[in-house]
């Protein structure tokens, strides 16, 4: 059996979301490496997929949110000689998640010899327009520290008092 070396590895470039998960108040990796057939992987690629989810997940209209693909953490592997970089904007807690990332991209052993760095890239931080609209649609909070389900007030009925001049009471009758 050989022995790999530091430069030798299967990693693969790639992007990823952080999807919200309403029902354990998690992220969800979603991955898309590149392959022959799509050389270049994008955002907008995989946030086709990503935007039907959100949308059938949360029961909001159709196409909701496909204009906010830069709404929920992101990020992009790339090569850079013997080094795999981790672009992310820094709007997700890092640490949770590090593992998952790195074995989508099968990264784990380039990671255990050093050749792993995680950078903050502008570029992926979520644009805040979109990063409301996300929030507002599914009714989360996105943090550096995690998602928070954001919790909603039930309606308080108003009470009347029933007179022979109550509107309501005619109307109804």
């Amino acid at each position: 059996m050989q022995e790999k070396n530091a430069f030798d590895t299967d990693g693969k470039q790639g992007v990823f979301y952080m999807v919200p998960s309403l029902k354990d108040k998690k992220y969800r990796v979603w991955a898309q490496a590149e392959d022959e057939s799509d050389p270049e992987p994008l955002h907008l690629n995989l946030w086709a997929e990503i935007s039907k989810s959100l949308q059938m997940r949360s029961h909001s209209p159709e196409d909701s949110f496909q204009q906010y693909y830069t709404g929920i953490p992101r990020g992009r592997i790339v090569k850079n000689g013997p080094v795999w970089i981790v672009a992310w904007g820094n709007d997700f807690p890092l640490d949770e998640y590090k593992d998952e990332i790195l074995r989508e991209f099968n990264l784990d052993y380039a990671n255990s010899v050093g050749n792993v760095k995680f950078e903050v890239d502008s570029h992926e931080k979520m644009t805040p327009g979109s990063k409301f609209q996300v929030e507002k649609l599914m009714n989360i909070e996105m943090t550096p520290s995690g998602l928070k389900i954001k919790k909603t007030l039930p309606l308080k009925k108003k009470l009347h008092r029933h007179s022979d001049n109550c509107q309501i009471c005619k109307i109804s009758s």
